[in-house]
């Protein structure tokens, strides 16, 4: 009988425990999560701006080795620094007229190259995500192609002298190289200038309209009720059996 009496009060305890858990996550303002997943752009996403980085590399005679690999690194990696700044999430957030209380709704996992943001209300997750995505895209071509620019107007003034002089040939390393000025020249002048069109990502997953809370998780927020509830209830059966000994 006592036995049968102590798991019935037990169980009386896990049971409130648990019921009070579930109260506790009903008392709080549901989170809803909206998520998208990154990997290191192609030369596809890269455009235009890969043909005249590439134009670049040949007549400069820069040697990078896996050139491909190289570029899409440096272009992801200027776009995660624009994706995880605070800073500029804060600007995005004032150009949005948002609060800047938002910027911890932001959260980059490096590990798998998520990006999510937690929101309480889930029609606007999505679509806040979707515009920051591009304002760092925005951000991180402005910095890419500005650099490259700059590169280009130097090397161009540095061959067009080079052609008009007949310059001829240089010192490449330990080597005295042959070049042909007019030839560069010309292939520089054949390009086409640098679009709008750089994606400095590819996109693994795209956002979507979170369907459930990411937060609170009501199981556990029940599971931790419930634990507490076995734990009170041992307590206060060694505290009745401690006094019972003691009488």
């Amino acid at each position: 009988m006592g036995f049968a009496k102590n798991a019935a009060k037990l169980t009386a305890c896990i049971v409130l425990g648990a019921a009070v858990g579930f109260g506790l996550a009903e008392t709080q303002t549901p989170q809803w999560r909206a998520t998208a997943q990154f990997d290191q752009p192609t030369v596809q996403e890269l455009g235009n701006y890969y043909a005249l980085a590439s134009t670049y590399r040949l007549i400069s005679g820069e040697k990078i080795e896996q050139f491909d690999q190289w570029l899409s690194e440096k272009s992801y990696g200027e776009f995660k620094r624009n994706l995880t700044s605070p800073d500029v999430i804060k600007q995005f957030l004032t150009e949005k007229m948002q609060p800047e209380q938002l910027a911890n709704a932001f959260q980059f996992e490096e590990k798998t190259q998520q990006l999510h943001l937690t929101l309480a209300h889930p029609e606007t997750a999505k679509p806040l995500l979707d515009e920051f995505i591009q304002y760092s895209n925005l951000r991180s071509r402005a910095v890419l192609n500005g650099e490259l620019i700059s590169q280009w107007k130097v090397l161009f003034q540095q061959v067009k002298i080079a052609a008009e002089t007949n310059l001829g040939a240089i010192q490449n390393g330990s080597h005295i190289a042959a070049q042909d000025w007019n030839g560069k020249l010309i292939l520089m002048k054949s390009v086409q200038p640098l679009d709008d069109k750089l994606i400095a990502y590819r996109l693994v997953q795209s956002p979507s309209l979170p369907t459930q809370p990411h937060s609170p998780v009501r199981n556990l927020w029940m599971m931790i009720g419930a634990a507490s509830g076995l734990l009170l209830g041992l307590f206060s059966l060694s505290l009745a059996s401690f006094r019972r000994n003691a009488a």
